[in-house]
């Protein structure tokens, strides 16, 4: 973000006017110093517009992406439990208990049940975090970028009422004076006038320097710490994807056990259905 020192102060434009009649020159001071200003807080509101879309889009895209990813890896988990489940009972060998692997074959579907349940609600949660994240990241660069533009609508007053106030006293001494010209005290104040606006010059350039710096280095912030929850997001969704798998694989060995004891439990093969979970698209 920055202004271009175009758009700022340049004194020669007022200055020769100013010498000639210090009244109009005054005048056309004020008028520069208004437009200057409003072309510095127009770029800062258009930079503010642009860096805080950015840092909603950057959110709202992770945000669907991980949605996405969240709803594909639920209906996968679904899908294989109930395959897995059809292939138990389809492939019952011998000394093998039919009821048990129906059994087994329920709890691996209430287990795939409750396991997307865990996905989607970590899942939510993880999108939240990073919507939150991200909503506190642009209202912290919103408050800066409101200070900035604050400051300058202040110098904005400041300015144009000592230049306003001068130039009235500058025409009230050509008023008074007999041949229509300030003589002396009209060059002096004209002095005062060119003076005063090399004073306003600096002190808007200094203060949009300050408020760009400042916009900047927030905005760089803002941009890294909604990368980062993004990043941190990914990485929760992801994890909680293959908990969600491994789980599957942990209670139906913990099923078969249970169901029909330790001992008939070795009768059941359950690499193939190891493999299938393992072999997950993520």
């Amino acid at each position: 973000m920055g202004v271009n020192s175009e758009q700022l102060w340049n004194l020669d434009q007022v200055h020769d006017l100013i010498e000639r009649d210090p009244v109009a020159g005054g005048r056309e001071a004020v008028e520069k110093i208004v437009n200057d200003i409003r072309v510095i807080t127009d770029k800062i509101s258009e930079d503010t517009e642009k860096i805080i879309s950015g840092v909603n889009v950057e959110a709202e895209v992770t945000a669907t992406k991980l949605k996405a990813e969240a709803k594909e890896a639920a209906d996968t988990i679904r899908e294989n439990a109930a395959k897995a489940a059809a292939d138990l009972i389809d492939n019952i060998k011998e000394g093998e208990d039919p009821k048990s692997a129906a059994v087994i074959a329920k709890n691996i579907l209430q287990q795939a049940e409750k396991n997307t349940a865990e996905l989607n609600r970590r899942a939510d949660e993880s999108v939240k975090t990073l919507t939150d994240q991200a909503e506190a990241a642009a209202f912290r660069f919103q408050r800066v970028a409101e200070a900035g533009a604050m400051k300058m609508a202040q110098l904005r007053e400041q300015a144009t009422k000592r230049l306003s106030d001068i130039t009235r006293e500058t025409a009230a001494k050509f008023l008074d004076s007999e041949d229509g010209t300030a003589g002396k005290d009209g060059r002096q104040a004209a002095a005062e006038i060119i003076k005063m606006l090399a004073q306003a010059s600096d002190e808007v350039q200094r203060a949009a320097t300050e408020a760009t710096a400042k916009i900047q280095e927030v905005s760089e912030e803002a941009i890294v710490t909604v990368k980062e929850a993004a990043r941190d997001a990914t990485v929760s969704v992801k994890r909680a994807i293959g908990d969600a798998n491994e789980k599957i694989l942990e209670v139906t060995q913990a099923t078969i056990t249970q169901t029909v004891g330790a001992e008939e439990a070795e009768f059941y093969d359950l690499g193939w259905l190891r493999d299938k979970w393992k072999n997950r698209p993520v």
